[in-house]
């Protein structure tokens, strides 16, 4: 081979390694810009999931009480435990749902000040169920599983757990004792006094809802969520709706809450207990040793309440707020966005209720999740 062959093989060998060098930086190029192009979709899908879990904890609760759909706290619970199937199904990376957490906690204390120290441990505790689930287990499915029957079932022991601590074991032997009485009223033959354990059936029950409510959601968490991805890709454009002028507001809006003391569900035990001190002193149907007990859960109740409401709850959320602040300077940018999105959020809200409308009822509340998630990921917002 002579010396002008050569030179011609290696200039043929350059070409083809020039050649191929640009076709593969040109794929390289184009497999970055889709790689942003698809991170960008999914943070911004995140941040709308986010916001939604804020405005769940912040206003959902009141906007269902005016929607009449019962048991808005369960229903609460549960969107919290989906929405963070959800993150996690979108892009999920460690330390991500502990982050919303930390976001939504501050939206929750800057639009609802009101709203109890235990409602932020709440909050706080599904987001570590959630990180910890979805950063061990490498089934997503089982994760969100486990989520959802385990935050529910805690959520549904807090409150009895927290009942109990108020108001003492007696409580539950008092229920037993007046309800009883009220069924024996309605009885022709009561030869026998009436035994039935009325409390802790109540207590079954009541436990027993929140665990099927967890075992739903947790089952069906991850269907939602590759249906939510499936349509997202082939027909997003079909959920896309006009959002109606709203006026600019330079606050933040605030929810009022009714404080804790005037929950029914205190008036209803207070009550109890006036009507079992009746029952025993005015008209003794009761032993009045059953009257002296009920006059110390009373007693036992005020002074406990006294103590959570005047000194460990303004510590404990002192605490909380303070934490918060210092956290609030870090996403501010995000925190500001999503308090301007939320009033557009309840017009979503309010529009996929009445959308859920058609088709049977036993269904509405799962058409509505499915379109208020679908028209919020796919909404044009500026």
């Amino acid at each position: 081979m002579n010396k002008e062959d050569d030179g011609f093989d290696r200039r043929i060998v350059c070409r083809h390694f020039s050649l191929d060098f640009s076709v593969t930086m040109a794929e390289l190029a184009i497999n970055k810009a889709r790689f942003v192009s698809q991170s960008r979709a999914f943070e911004n899908i995140n941040s709308r999931l986010i916001a939604l879990w804020a405005f769940s904890e912040a206003g959902l609760g009141a906007l269902l009480h005016l929607l009449k759909i019962p048991f808005s706290g369960l229903f609460v619970g549960s969107f919290a435990v989906l929405i963070i199937t959800l993150i996690a199904y979108f892009h999920y990376r460690p330390g991500r749902i502990m982050r919303a957490v930390l976001i939504v906690l501050i939206i929750k204390g800057l639009v609802s000040p009101q709203a109890p120290v235990l409602s932020f441990l709440a909050v706080i505790l599904q987001g570590f169920l959630g990180e910890v689930l979805f950063g061990l287990l490498p089934s997503k499915r089982i994760a969100a599983f486990i989520l959802g029957f385990s935050a529910l079932l805690l959520s549904a022991f807090q409150k009895v757990i927290v009942t109990t601590l108020m108001f003492g074991m007696n409580i539950w032997h008092s229920i037993d004792l007046f309800g009883n009485y009220v069924l024996s009223q309605f009885m022709i033959s009561t030869h026998d006094p009436l035994t039935l354990p009325l409390s802790y059936s109540l207590v079954t029950l009541y436990i027993l809802l929140h665990l099927l409510a967890g075992l739903l959601v947790g089952l069906s968490g991850p269907r939602l969520a590759e249906r939510i991805q499936t349509e997202i890709e082939q027909n997003s454009e079909s959920y896309r709706i006009p959002l109606p002028k709203m006026a600019s507001t330079s606050g933040i809006e605030k929810i009022s809450r009714p404080h804790r003391l005037k929950k029914i569900s205190s008036y209803l035990i207070v009550a109890l207990v006036v009507s079992i001190l009746v029952l025993s002193y005015v008209f003794p149907i009761f032993p009045k040793n059953q009257g002296l007990a009920a006059l110390l859960m009373l007693m036992r109740y005020t002074i406990l309440a006294v103590i959570w409401y005047l000194f460990l709850g303004p510590v404990m959320m002192g605490r909380i707020r303070k934490y918060l602040s210092h956290k609030q300077s870090v996403y501010s940018s995000e925190v500001d966005h999503i308090i301007r999105f939320i009033p557009h959020m309840r017009y979503l809200a309010n529009f996929s209720w009445k959308e859920s409308l058609a088709g049977r009822k036993i269904g509405r509340i799962h058409r509505f999740i499915f379109f208020f998630i679908m028209h919020l990921l796919v909404l044009d917002f500026n």
